[in-house]
C-alpha cells in the first residue's frame, strides 16, 4: 500500500477475494485491522473452544495501514469463503467499503487442528463466527434432524488453502430463514447464506463449449504445441502470435477436433453430452434388433458435431482470446497476463468504475431512511477480549 501511493496519494483500493477459500482466523484479523479503525470489532466467535456457551470478540489492536479517506471496494464470488468472508464481513458491516460481485460461499464455522499419531491431523469444528453486526453467515445447517439423526456428519471444510468448502452434507438454509441485521450506518444485511454484495455484478459468461475446452485442458495443451512449432525468443513469439491470432485459432480448432476423437471417431466436446451418447450407444449394442436406432444415433452424433462447429464460429472472439492467453501465459510475466485478463473482466471494470465515482460510492454507504436512530454500529455477538492471539493462532475458519 505504501508503494502504491507513489507520488500521488492513494484514492481507492480494490481488494479481489474472488475464489479465495480462506485460511486461519488470526490471518483474517491481521488483514482486517489494516483496513478498519483501531478498536473496531472485527469478528466474534462463540462455541465450545472457550468453554460451553462462552464467546470471544477480536478487535483491531493497531491503527490501520489504509487511511480512512481511501475508498475500499471488495470483489467476491461464490468461492469466497471462510477467512476471506471475515474480511469481507467487517468491511461491509462497518461501512468501511462496498462489496461487489456475487454472493459468497457462506462458511461461518471455526476449526482447530490437532495433531494425531503418525503425522495425521484432526480438524475439529469448535465454534461459529459472527461479523460485527452480529450475524453468522453460515449457509448450511448441521443441526440434528427431526428424526434424531444428524443433518450432516461434516461441519464444513476449508481452512488452510485448498478448494472452497464442500456442501455435500447438511441442509441449505432457505432465504426465508435469513435474518436482517444492520451495518454501522443502518443498512440492512442478512444472516446465513453467505454475504450478499452491495452491488451485484455478473462474471464473464462462459459457454458450454468454452467450459468443456477449459476442463479438458485443450488451451494449455495447444499452447505447448504452438510454441514447439514456433521456436524463438519470447518477444518474437508474442509478436508472431498477436499478428496471426486468427490463423492460430483455426489451427486450434483442428487440434481440438483431432484431440477429441475416440477410436478414430469424432465426438462432441461437452463431457455430459459425450457421456450420455456413450451410455446410449452401449445400451443399443447390448440389445438385439436395434440397427435402425444405432444408425439414428450416428446421425445424432454428426448433428451435434456440426452444431458444435457452429459454436466455434459464433464464439470465435472469446475462444481466440483464450488461445492467445494460453500461449502468452507461457512466455510473458504473470503480472502482464493478469493485467490483460483483468482489463476485460466485467466485475473488475465495475469495481474500478465504482471506486472512481465518489458520489455513487457515498450514496451506497449512506444511512437509509429507515435506519434506527439508536443503532449501535459496534454490536457483536459475544463478549470482548483484548488478547485473542493465543486461540486465533491455531484456529482455522
Amino acid at each position: 500500500l505504501a508503494q502504491a501511493e507513489g507520488d500521488a496519494p492513494l484514492r481507492a483500493l480494490v481488494l479481489d477475494l474472488r475464489d479465495n477459500p480462506g485460511g486461519l482466523l488470526d490471518a483474517a484479523v491481521a488483514v482486517s485491522q489494516q483496513l478498519v479503525p483501531q478498536g473496531t470489532a472485527i469478528v466474534s466467535t462463540s462455541g465450545r473452544v472457550y468453554g460451553e456457551g462462552s464467546s470471544l470478540t477480536y478487535r483491531s489492536a493497531q491503527p490501520p495501514l489504509l487511511p480512512e479517506q481511501v475508498k475500499v471496494v471488495m470483489l467476491v464470488n461464490g468461492n469466497t469463503a471462510s477467512a476471506a468472508e471475515i474480511v469481507t464481513g467487517v468491511i461491509q458491516d462497518t461501512d468501511r467499503g462496498i462489496v461487489v460481485g456475487k454472493r459468497t460461499f457462506g462458511k461461518g464455522l471455526v476449526q482447530i487442528v490437532e495433531p494425531l499419531p503418525g503425522g495425521a491431523s484432526l480438524k475439529l469444528t469448535v465454534a461459529k463466527y459472527y461479523t460485527p453486526s452480529g450475524r453468522c453467515i453460515q449457509a448450511v445447517s448441521y443441526a440434528p434432524s427431526k428424526s434424531g439423526g444428524s443433518a450432516g456428519a461434516d461441519e464444513g471444510e476449508g481452512g488452510e488453502g485448498g478448494a472452497a468448502p464442500s456442501r455435500s452434507r447438511g441442509k441449505e438454509i432457505s432465504d426465508s430463514d435469513r435474518v436482517d441485521y444492520r451495518t454501522a450506518h443502518g443498512r440492512v444485511v442478512r444472516s446465513a447464506g453467505g454475504i450478499d454484495p452491495d452491488v451485484q455484478v455478473e462474471p464473464k459468461p462462459i459457454g458450454p463449449l468454452e467450459r468443456s475446452l477449459l476442463q479438458q485442458g485443450l488451451f494449455f495443451k495447444y499452447a505447448g504445441q504452438w510454441l514447439n512449432s514456433h521456436k524463438g525468443l519470447p518477444a518474437a513469439q508474442q509478436r508472431l502470435l498477436e499478428g496471426n491470432a486468427e490463423a492460430a485459432y483455426r489451427d486450434f480448432v483442428r487440434f481440438a477436433r483431432l484431440n477429441d476423437q475416440e477410436a478414430g471417431e469424432a465426438v462432441p466436446h461437452e463431457a455430459a453430452v459425450r457421456a450420455k451418447l456413450k451410455e446410449l450407444d452401449a445400451a443399443l449394442r447390448a440389445s438385439a434388433d436395434r440397427s435402425r436406432s444405432a444408425r439414428e444415433l450416428q446421425v445424432l452424433k454428426q448433428t451435434l458435431i456440426e452444431e458444435e462447429q457452429s459454436q466455434f464460429d459464433s464464439q470465435r472472439a472469446e475462444l481466440r482470446s483464450d488461445v492467445v492467453e494460453a500461449v502468452l501465459a507461457r512466455i510473458t510475466p504473470p503480472s502482464a497476463r493478469a493485467a490483460s485478463i483483468l482489463a476485460a473482466d466485467p466485475q473488475v471494470i465495475a469495481a474500478l468504475e465504482l471506486a472512481d465515482d465518489s458520489k455513487r460510492y457515498s450514496s451506497i454507504l449512506a444511512p437509509p431512511a429507515d435506519a434506527p436512530a439508536d443503532h449501535a454500529p459496534d454490536s457483536t455477538a459475544g463478549s470482548a477480549a483484548s488478547d485473542p492471539a493465543a486461540t486465533a493462532s491455531r484456529a482455522a475458519v
